[in-house]
């Protein structure tokens, strides 16, 4: 685990390149971004500074629209539709033409700025007086929010788990003391075992009656959330036992229920209930982590991921769903009703805000229909069949598909479909294609080249920016860049 410098130095850049430039030796870390120890010397100074890493999380540059867009673009879900708005700040994505030079930069800053926050509240947390079982849920919440900043560095900035027997090829540095230094990039086996390490200190900070209640409070780390993403990380390197070990706790501990998606609104219609809650940031009864937007984030909502997906004029409409994805739902899905079509074109409407100016919705982190998801696939890949249908058809049932009754092969193949299906346009779909070491295969696609991107190649893999490369000298890039 290491001490960081030069990751800050892009951030730095970002903010003052127009006006002075930068310098490849800049050794600088701003004081609002590394307070020092002096400066949190309260369980306030605590909350203020937690706060403040929930607060970057919901960044543009993040939550807010680039993670969901980056992994919605270079999928094999993604189009940009005709009549899309002139910025097209993903197009790179959606061709996959990215380079150190145009890639995720700010993404990258963002996450390790949030990382920094959190350690400094991770590592003064013992020092502060007070109640204790506040101490042990503060920093049970760093420590959730350090695991998963990481794990979406390396799901962005490194291959899958599996691309090497060991998982010792090349990760992303893991950042636990926010001091001067040039980090080098640990292996991304270390990386796997830091990110459960967290997770599993989280989980006993706040097992004690300390978290905040998650069934309401479902904006902040709790232990349901951390079990949940640590699911998720066991599902990413194949340990399907303790994937299903977390998400039954979840799914029968949490105290959640899948949301309804189909009910009679009088008329014979239907009602996207949990969709809708996302519109007016409403808790739903599925919700473990959300992130929630309203006016009082200002340009993370006009350059949001809702803008993202929605057509002109309320939105920029440059990131769509193709014919692969939306000729997945059938006639009587009711997830169809994610996608609208408008003069012809497909677009997004899984982020419906409930106000084309202010833009309020909610941004999905992980929900009890991954749990679900996590469950079956487990299952599946540990040869327990009728526990795998049991789980997948709670929704398939939900969606008004009817239930999965295959094994063997074709059952897991169902699985996957029905994850695809279920969290499109979520952030979900590049990542799974690779852990799943699947080709990206774009049928419906108007591009000369990358219609077909065969797994290992380079591009599952986003460069590390340019800017951490000139001013660290242990930064390896990426092969292939």
């Amino acid at each position: 685990m290491k001490k960081i410098n030069s990751i800050f130095t892009t951030l730095i850049c970002i903010m003052v390149f127009l006006f002075v430039g930068c310098d490849s030796q800049l050794d600088l870390t701003p004081n609002s971004q590394l307070a020092s120890q002096d400066a949190l010397n309260s369980l306030s100074d605590l909350e203020t500074a937690l706060t403040g890493s929930y607060s970057g999380m919901q960044s543009r540059t993040y939550y807010g629209r680039n993670l969901g867009g980056f992994a919605h673009m270079t999928s094999d879900n993604s189009l940009i539709p005709g009549g899309a708005g002139s910025f097209l700040n993903f197009e790179p994505f959606y061709q996959m033409t990215y380079t150190p030079a145009n890639g995720a930069t700010a993404t990258w800053a963002q996450m390790y700025d949030i990382i920094a926050r959190v350690n400094n509240v991770i590592n003064n947390a013992d020092g502060v007086d007070g109640v204790e079982a506040d101490r042990n849920r503060i920093k049970g919440e760093a420590l959730f929010i350090r695991a998963l900043a990481h794990h979406d560095l390396l799901r962005l900035f490194a291959q899958d788990y599996k691309f090497t027997a060991d998982a010792g090829h090349l990760g992303v540095p893991y950042i636990t003391v926010s001091e001067i230094g040039s980090p080098s990039r640990n292996t991304v086996a270390e990386c796997y075992g830091f990110i459960l390490n967290d997770l599993s200190d989280a989980i006993g900070l706040m097992d004690n009656g300390s978290e905040r209640a998650s069934i309401d409070a479902p904006s902040f780390g709790s232990v349901s959330a951390a079990k949940a993403i640590r699911a998720r990380i066991y599902l990413y390197m194949g340990e399907y036992a303790n994937a299903l070990t977390d998400a039954d706790d979840v799914i029968n501990n949490g105290g959640f229920t899948l949301a309804p998606y189909k009910v009679d609104d009088g008329a014979g219609g239907v009602d996207l209930s949990q969709i809708d809650s996302w519109s007016n940031r409403a808790p739903n009864s599925e919700s473990i982590f959300e992130l929630e937007f309203d006016e009082q984030d200002g340009l993370w909502t006009t350059s949001s991921l809702s803008r993202l997906f929605k057509p002109q004029p309320n939105g920029f409409g440059e990131a769509g769903p193709n014919l692969d994805i939306v000729d997945m739902y059938t006639a009587t899905d009711v997830r169809k009703n994610w996608i609208i079509e408008v003069d012809g074109q497909n677009f997004i409407n899984k982020y419906p805000d409930n106000d084309d100016v202010l833009l309020n919705f909610t941004v999905p982190v992980v929900r009890l229909t991954e749990m679900y998801l996590t469950k079956a696939e487990s299952h599946a890949n540990l040869n327990q069949t009728t526990e795998a249908r049991d789980a997948i058809n709670n929704i398939t049932l939900r969606a008004n598909v009817g239930e999965i009754t295959s094994s063997g092969a074709q059952l897991l193949s169902n699985i996957l479909d029905e994850r695809r299906r279920e969290l499109a346009f979520e952030g979900h779909r590049f990542f799974d294609i690779k852990r799943l070491q699947l080709d990206i295969v774009r049928n419906d696609c108007s591009l000369q080249n990358n219609c077909t991107v065969a797994y290992g190649d380079k591009l599952y893999a986003y460069p590390i920016p340019q800017e951490e490369i000139d001013a660290n000298p242990n930064m390896e890039q990426n092969t292939g860049y």
